[in-house]
C-alpha cells in the first residue's frame, strides 16, 4: 500500500506540473 500511495504522490506531482505547465504556455 505505501508503494501505491507513493506512485500517486508522484502521479499528482506530474499532473501538478503539466498543468502548471500549459497554464503558463496558454
Amino acid at each position: 500500500m505505501g508503494l501505491c500511495v507513493r506512485a500517486c504522490e508522484r502521479e499528482r506531482l506530474k499532473y501538478l506540473v503539466f498543468t502548471s505547465i500549459n497554464i503558463d504556455t496558454s
